[in-house]
């Protein structure tokens, strides 16, 4: 297969997938790592598709809102790493807030047999925990179809006389002192959750930091933990512990 045709394949593929890792590329072209590594690398140059850790993604979907599954193949692995460091935050009877996002749905089997009280306008993570028989409480609201997250003012009502000892919530980028998402409706449930909360927890895997997306939902400063993988340089690390505590 020439370079052209391999590269189109390529493009094909990104078109109907969103995102997919390397070896998997190399593996359906039958070419060595080294030849698709090249060709990602000329692809990236001329603005075909954008490298992220692990694998490759369209320009269309870097554009947009990504799929619950979408985000699910990116950075899975330091994902778990984050769940399993807030599990342990979490003590027996507390009631909680959790927020939508892949990352919080890894969370959701650290839950189990911890009686806790959550609340969640995640969909999927009510479900989950109902089937396990967890006490949950689901918002109302306007549903995502993208994220599977409810939104709204009937669901940032939801949180009306609650006093939660933590809120979870997750981001799509922190810049400096923003902490950002795609969608102000979205971001506006987690805030709201934070306003009832002694504690507020964002889940940020390391390629968060010094990224942003469109929207402020929260300033740095306002979050008491970061919880993040072990990835994170010592750099960023140093830059950011003056706004919150990083695990």
């Amino acid at each position: 297969m020439i370079r052209e045709e391999r590269q189109a394949n390529i493009i094909e593929i990104l078109n109907k997938q969103g995102y997919i890792k390397t070896e998997e590329l190399a593996d359906i072209l039958s070419v060595t790592g080294m030849t698709i590594r090249r060709d990602i690398s000329e692809m990236e140059k001329s603005h075909q598709l954008k490298r992220i850790r692990g694998g490759v993604e369209s320009i269309t979907v870097s554009k947009r809102e990504k799929t619950t599954k979408e985000k699910e193949a990116l950075n899975s692995n330091l994902k778990r790493q984050i769940a399993t460091k807030i599990g342990s935050l979490l003590n027996e009877g507390q009631s909680i807030f959790i927020g939508a996002g892949t990352t919080i749905n890894m969370l959701l089997p650290k839950l189990l047999g911890k009686n806790l009280h959550v609340i969640t306008n995640n969909l999927g993570a009510f479900t989950y925990l109902i089937d396990n028989n967890e006490d949950a409480m689901l918002t109302g609201g306007k549903l995502h179809k993208i994220t599977g997250e409810f939104y709204g003012e009937i669901a940032a009502h939801s949180f009306d006389n609650l006093i939660l000892d933590y809120s979870i919530g997750s981001t799509n980028g922190i810049y400096n002192q923003n902490v950002t998402t795609a969608n102000t409706g979205e971001g506006h449930i987690q805030t709201e959750a934070f306003k009832h909360s002694k504690k507020i927890i964002i889940v940020a895997d390391h390629t968060k930091f010094d990224e942003s997306d469109m929207n402020t939902f929260i300033k740095a400063d306002e979050v008491d933990r970061i919880v993040t993988d072990n990835e994170i340089s010592a750099s960023v690390k140093e830059k950011y512990s003056k706004y919150f505590k990083i695990i």
